[in-house]
């Protein structure tokens, strides 16, 4: 999911120039919508967190899944550029968020204890994959079909996510192994700390700013480049 999701997002690098050629866009405008994108995949992650911790992760899959069918699907046919700030932008990004990396480190953690940062780095590693995998692809098929096409190839695979995580069970996924102590049952924390005992530590709001500022240095020149 955090391949898919995220590697379609960061392939917007890859879209850039037919999009910019075929509406005659210039470059502040072809990049307004990763902006976006990168906003709403930020505030979505707040709301992805809100909701996996209130409706558990069969919401989340299953409205990410759905936004991102949605969106890419629309992109097809797109005509002017506030399409592209609301469906490509916003629900990719709100999309890509619900399925990303939040809903995926909490369920990992769950069925980890020991090695849990092996697993959490093959889970988040999904990331620079699917960029790595889906950037050509798509490049491909903007050559052999048209950047329309390519995004309707991109609905069909986000469609057929959707029908997965429709069947899985989630029950027994959303509550993690036995002994662990971030395991939930019945949708409780079996253990660990609670979110405001975890606000009063140093160590958190270090990684809020880690994250924070290394983002900043990253998205503000990826496009770019």
């Amino acid at each position: 999911m955090t391949a898919f999701s995220r590697g379609m997002g960061e392939s917007y690098g890859v879209f850039l120039i037919p999009l910019s050629e075929h509406f005659s866009w210039n470059r502040g405008q072809a990049t307004s919508v990763y902006s976006i994108y990168m906003l709403s995949l930020g505030l979505g992650s707040l709301i992805a967190g809100l909701t996996f911790d209130k409706f558990g992760p069969r919401f989340n899959y299953m409205i990410g899944t759905a936004l991102l069918t949605i969106c890419y699907y629309s992109a097809s046919s797109f005509e002017s550029l506030w399409q592209f700030y609301i469906f490509l932008g916003i629900f990719g990004g709100i999309g890509a968020s619900m399925v990303g990396v939040i809903p995926s480190q909490s369920l990992v953690s769950r069925w980890f204890n020991y090695r849990l940062g092996t697993a959490l780095s093959i889970a988040y590693a999904g990331q620079g994959l699917g960029s790595l995998i889906i950037a050509p692809t798509a490049q491909f098929l903007i050559v052999l079909a048209g950047w329309g096409s390519a995004y309707k190839y991109a609905s069909v695979g986000f469609l057929s996510c959707f029908l997965l995580v429709s069947i899985l069970p989630w029950k027994r996924i959303s509550e993690g192994a036995i002994g662990n102590p971030r395991r939930t049952v019945d949708g409780k924390a079996y253990g660990g700390l609670s979110l405001k005992e975890a606000t009063k530590t140093k160590v958190f709001w270090a990684f809020f700013f880690i994250f924070g500022t290394t983002a900043f240095a990253i998205f503000g020149i990826s496009l770019q480049v």
